[in-house]
């Protein structure tokens, strides 16, 4: 595919179609004529956004109602005119759209040159007329923040290429290997590191101090999370070891188990503790444990080692994935890792009925496996 100074795009509810061409600086346009219907408006204006902040110049071109054939026959047949004299240096997207939109578009834009982006594959297919279809691979992928800057996010805190130690590695293989054993003292050394946190300390006394416990503790302990433990007190490590106890080593667990992957699965980006803002109300913050991209498709993952029996506690975290999933689209799926296997059987029906898969308990030691079909599978919550 040549690199053309114009795209003319056909807005839709899916944004992803019309972004992938542009990550490819080999291919991006200098200037995106914005196809819009009455009903995608807002969509519209965060791609002008978009694609503005890219430098790109961003024209809107307004076709009304998106089911009235005579009219966008008459739209569309107006643009091209206008654009005939540049038409060898124009292209026309027609990934998005309605049926009756993509139909208009190629009657009225039939001289031009005219391309179809599949996003799983990350490839264009040319649909030059009188020529064999050529198929052009998309050299560059989309990453974190771009995805999210097309659904109107603006990240402001992200973490890669987090550095795991051999030890920590150890500590979480211990864990999940020996689960039925020791998985209930996780509840309790959760408990240790909130109390201390809440008393802004970084000590806390254990109540029991079973055997069990303390081997936990000594884990940890090798890890450098815990400085020392006994009956009268667990001493934290600094904040980053609290911080470790309470939760994060879980999140650390599945973004190794993830960045392991990479050598089979060809994941465009891997992030931890992603924290998002609205651009359109920054007061209002997102934040994600583990986001990675696959394919052009955006994966959230929640990791919790906290008790999930409560319905309510439950319920808000599914609450939270799936109007997330909504906001962005059916290129955004969600996952839910819980290190105890506590979600009650309503709350993981309605996980099941969002498409919101579940990690939990004893399934964590084949992680890799079930991480693997999900991904791959990728189960979408389509829109009804």
């Amino acid at each position: 595919m040549k690199k053309y100074h114009e795209h003319i795009i056909l807005v839709s509810d899916q944004a992803i179609p019309n972004v992938i061409p542009i990550a490819d600086p080999n291919i991006a346009p200098k200037k995106v004529t914005l196809c819009v219907t009455d009903a995608m408006t807002e969509k519209a204006a965060l791609l002008k956004k978009f694609f503005e902040t890219r430098k790109i110049q961003t024209e809107i071109y307004s076709l009304g109602d998106a089911y009235d054939y005579t009219n966008l026959q008459e739209k569309f047949f107006n643009l091209a005119v206008k654009r005939e004299s540049g038409k060898d240096n124009i292209a026309v997207n027609v990934t998005g759209g309605t049926k009756v939109l993509t139909l208009a578009a190629m009657m009225s834009f039939g001289d031009f040159d005219c391309f179809y982006v599949v996003p799983e594959k990350n490839h264009i297919i040319m649909l030059n007329p009188g020529t064999v279809a050529e198929i052009y691979p998309i050299a560059e992928s989309l990453k974190i923040e771009d995805f999210l800057g097309i659904y109107g996010y603006n990240v402001v805190e992200i973490e890669r290429n987090i550095t795991i130690t051999q030890a920590q590695s150890k500590f979480f293989e211990f864990l999940i290997s020996n689960y039925k054993t020791y998985h209930g003292y996780i509840r309790i050394i959760n408990a240790l590191a909130s109390q201390a946190a809440e008393n802004g300390v970084l000590y806390a006394k254990p109540s029991p101090y079973p055997p069990d416990l303390q081997v936990v503790l000594d884990k940890l302990q090798a890890c450098g999370a815990v400085v020392s433990h006994s009956a009268e007190k667990v001493l934290f490590n600094k904040p980053s070891g609290l911080e470790f106890c309470n939760g994060i080593w879980f999140e650390y667990y599945m973004y190794l188990q993830l960045a392991r992957l990479k050598n089979e699965l060809p994941l465009q980006d891997l992030a931890r503790s992603v924290m998002f803002k609205r651009t359109s109300d920054p007061n209002v913050k997102n934040e994600m444990d583990i986001v990675f991209l696959y394919k052009n498709s955006l994966f959230y993952i929640e990791c919790k080692t906290s008790k999930l029996g409560d319905p309510a506690k439950a319920k808000s975290i599914i609450d939270k994935l799936d109007s997330l999933i909504n906001q962005s689209g059916t290129f955004t799926i969600g996952g839910l890792a819980s290190f105890l296997d506590d979600l009650n059987s309503s709350e993981k029906k309605r996980a099941n009925d969002d498409h919101i898969k579940c990690f939990v308990g004893e399934s964590l030691r084949n992680i890799q496996l079930h991480l693997t079909e999900w991904i791959t599978t990728k189960n979408k919550k389509t829109k009804a």
